[in-house]
């Protein structure tokens, strides 16, 4: 029998999450494709994991053992990676009984993936909505993005003891590759999705005349995400976030032209 937390009840838990995708990846929409959180259920559900400031400060943490679970791993898998974080560590930090954990995961590849999907929706939320949902001329949502991204990070890092930590789905996504190749495939689809958030911004802008009608935009954005990467890790190495709007991202330069038209 699993051990609960004082006063938790079982019909009170979050379902378990599954290895489906939260997304149709055929969807060229953008942010119209997010669509059925995984696990989760309704807006107000979708927002609890990301809408507190402290969502990185492990000990400090409030909600559900397994929201406290999620959050303590997000936090220590961010600042010192994945091999290095144990349950009994996790458990003592998210001020969670060992045996509640084997409740909510089987196993600690099973709370990786659910921190995947909440570094997604933080992400998203804090990020990619802001900066893609709220109009504007298309190419300008580029730069709201860096500025949302660099705000994002200079928080996080300061919330995290002040290690600048990366971009948390690579860096689980490459740490684990070799030995949990279903977290790999997890962590790159997350990339996927928000390369599609790009490529739907480059369609409009496109379509507007903004940029050449020869433009490959699947090609484009996945170049630009990959220079995004570039940046998260740069700052990481040079322990610094100023690097990202230094740096910048010069999108009409990263866009590629179709061959074939």
């Amino acid at each position: 029998m699993p051990c609960l937390e004082p006063g938790q009840e079982a019909g009170n838990l979050v379902a378990p999450t599954s290895p489906t995708s939260i997304v149709d990846r055929s969807a060229t929409s953008g942010l119209s494709s997010y669509q059925n959180w995984r696990g989760i259920e309704g807006p107000e559900d979708r927002r609890r994991l990301t809408s507190n400031q402290s969502v990185h400060l492990g000990a400090a943490l409030s909600g559900t053992s397994k929201e406290r679970l999620i959050r303590t791993a997000s936090r220590l898998f961010h600042v010192r990676g994945y091999s290095s974080v144990g349950i009994q560590e996790l458990c003592e930090t998210a001020g969670v009984r060992r045996g509640s954990f084997y409740y909510f995961f089987p196993s600690k590849e099973a709370l990786a993936s659910a921190v995947l999907d909440y570094e997604e929706m933080d992400l998203l939320e804090q990020i990619f909505k802001p900066a893609f949902e709220n109009g504007g001329e298309p190419l300008g949502r580029f730069d709201h993005f860096l500025r949302r991204l660099h705000h994002y990070h200079v928080a996080r890092t300061e919330a995290e003891g002040g290690d600048v930590g990366g971009c948390p789905i690579s860096n689980l996504g490459h740490e684990v590759a070799g030995h949990h190749p279903k977290l790999r495939i997890q962590a790159e689809a997350i990339l996927d999705r928000f390369a599609h958030i790009f490529q739907a911004a480059l369609e409009e802008a496109r379509s507007l005349g903004h940029i050449d009608s020869n433009v490959d935009t699947e090609q484009s954005a996945e170049r630009i995400r990959c220079f995004v990467q570039g940046l998260l890790e740069t700052a990481k190495l040079r322990g610094d976030p100023d690097i990202i709007p230094q740096l910048g991202v010069d999108v009409a330069s990263l866009c590629v032209k179709d061959s074939s038209r």
